[in-house]
């Protein structure tokens, strides 16, 4: 990717928190609150098929340089440094990112759908579709939950059943 993909992408998907990103938080005289929107932590893969995760490393960003810098716990059960140095730094150049991902609840997946509709690359069936799924997942009496399904039998196998329809083969 380059720099104005990497920021572009960064910007918007640390902050699908807030639906409208462009105006400040005001307090209820009107004046702006200057408290800062939540950050989602962004999940982001390298050439090299490494993830790196903003929920257990500490990402810096530097744009002037297109460098993003991952300092994590060593991990190396080899390494006779980890008593040492406990931690490890990696260093990539924004070219070696591949993707940037993150993990959404149903109001920043409502959030994103909608910015998505707002900029005419989706439609409001899409985000309907998604809303509905997202009400389904945490109702228990949905399959999603764990429901048996209604369109399909989860039965054993009885003497009598057929396998393979070999009859509908011939025709082919």
């Amino acid at each position: 990717m380059d720099k104005t993909q990497v920021i572009a992408l960064r910007k918007e998907f640390h902050h699908l928190v807030k639906a409208d990103r462009d105006q400040p938080e005001l307090d209820k005289d009107g004046e702006e609150t200057g408290n800062v929107t939540i950050n989602i932590p962004l999940v982001i893969r390298v050439n090299t098929s490494y993830h790196i995760d903003e929920m257990t490393s500490c990402v810096i960003w530097d744009d002037t340089n297109e460098i993003l810098y991952a300092l994590e716990t060593n991990m190396e059960p080899s390494s006779p440094l980890n008593y040492i140095c406990p931690m490890y730094v990696r260093a990539y150049s924004y070219e070696s990112i591949e993707s940037i991902s993150a993990r959404l609840d149903k109001n920043t997946t409502m959030n994103f759908l909608n910015a998505k509709k707002t900029s005419g690359l989706t439609t409001q069936v899409v985000c309907d579709r998604y809303m509905e799924q997202m009400q389904k997942i945490y109702d228990d009496r949905s399959y999603l939950m764990g429901q048996p399904s209604t369109t399909t039998d989860k039965s054993g196998l009885k003497p009598d059943s057929v396998i393979l329809n070999r009859e509908a083969y011939k025709t082919l």
